[in-house]
């Protein structure tokens, strides 16, 4: 180290002291003076000693260290023979294998003890949970449905969406009794209708951390659908001009909806309507330049909303077999060639709704149907 700060030091005086004289050029004409030659000296000396140092400890590092001595401007000078140097090596090899296995067994272990505070079941922290969200099939662009009903191409792409969402609804696929149970609804297949008990409760089957392993799932037959399920008419009112849209309430594990606890809560076309064992649905005009032009909806379903014996939901895991309940609504006589805006909401006791998410307990669509 001291080599090195002695050449530095060397330099720089060359440069800044006998700048002006320019002693330092190789081609100087002047005689140097003997402070120049000092330096000159002393930097030759201190790179001769820095190659012999360096060359001597390099020799000794690659172990050819002649019987472990360095010579150094006449002097000996004891250095490590390649066995301690191997030796020394070896051991701060050691130190960083322990060092970062220490590591990694801090990080594993904080994982682990995380994981143990985790259910495989449902999340551990549903406290700020959001009430669930309103959705639709089918879905669209800026939740848009614009078709002409003279021209299939414009609303196939609708129909083939809710073919495929109403796949696993479908009735032969129902008929297991090790996976669905009769929850309350009975289909007449005579006369094409439904009949029904009225809503049940929640459908009790033990807590998520139970040992009793998979649940049943309710069976909900897509045939309860009536004029929109799409077993009548494939193009589910579309061609006429009176499209359906399929509704569920997104999933939340353990959830319970409440029904609403009185009628003051309810839209007037609900007055009057509620049950205690249901989540009701209602649609209307969103602007009121678009009242009147809506004309009838007509809901198809278990009571014509969401009945409480198809909840909690026990998750992917132990409801592999899960149906949401659903409601079809079917806009019976919307004007043609105008764009019209309709709001769907639910309505429950602890349902709320919020400026920030257009789908919690709630949704707005656009429908244009050209002639």
């Amino acid at each position: 180290m001291f080599t090195i700060f002695t050449i530095l030091l060397s330099l720089l005086s060359c440069f800044v002291v006998d700048f002006k004289s320019k002693l330092c050029d190789v081609g100087f004409k002047s005689e140097p003076s003997p402070r120049s030659r000092l330096i000159a000296a002393i930097s030759e000396l201190s790179s001769a000693s820095f190659i012999t140092l360096s060359k001597s400890f390099l020799k000794c590092v690659l172990g050819h260290c002649p019987a472990g001595r360095l010579m150094t401007s006449g002097e000996d000078a004891a250095l490590p023979s390649s066995t301690f140097v191997s030796s020394v090596h070896i051991k701060i090899l050691l130190f960083y294998v322990i060092f970062y296995g220490c590591l990694a067994g801090i990080f594993v272990g904080t994982i682990q003890a995380l994981l143990l505070t985790l259910s495989n079941y449902k999340p551990t922290y549903q406290d700020r949970v959001a009430p669930p969200g309103l959705s639709h099939t089918p879905r669209s662009e800026k939740s848009e449905i614009s078709f002409s009903k003279k021209n299939p191409d414009s609303y196939s792409r609708y129909t083939n969406a809710m073919d495929t969402f109403l796949k696993k609804y479908n009735d032969e696929g129902q008929t297991d009794p090790m996976k669905y149970e009769d929850c309350g609804g009975k289909y007449n297949p005579l006369f094409y209708s439904i009949r029904f008990n009225s809503p049940h409760s929640y459908k009790d089957r033990g807590t998520v951390e139970s040992e009793q392993g998979q649940r049943k799932a309710c069976q909900y037959l897509r045939s309860w659908l009536g004029s929109c399920s799409g077993l009548n008419d494939v193009t589910y009112g579309f061609a006429e001009g009176k499209p359906c849209i399929i509704v569920k309430l997104n999933r939340i594990v353990n959830f319970r909806p409440k029904a609403p606890s009185n009628n003051q809560s309810l839209p007037e076309a609900l007055q009057g309507k509620a049950q205690p064992n249901l989540i009701p649905i209602h649609c209307k005009n969103k602007r009121d330049e678009d009242e009147g032009k809506i004309g009838e909806i007509k809901y198809f379903g278990l009571a014509e909303g969401f009945p409480l014996q198809y909840y909690p939901y026990y998750g992917k895991l132990l409801h592999p077999q899960y149906l949401q309940p659903l409601v079809a609504i079917q806009f019976t006589n919307l004007t043609l060639d105008q764009e019209l805006r309709v709001e769907c909401k639910v309505y429950g006791a602890n349902i709320d709704y919020s400026e920030k998410d257009r789908y919690q307990g709630r949704f707005d669509i656009k429908f244009t149907v050209n002639s």
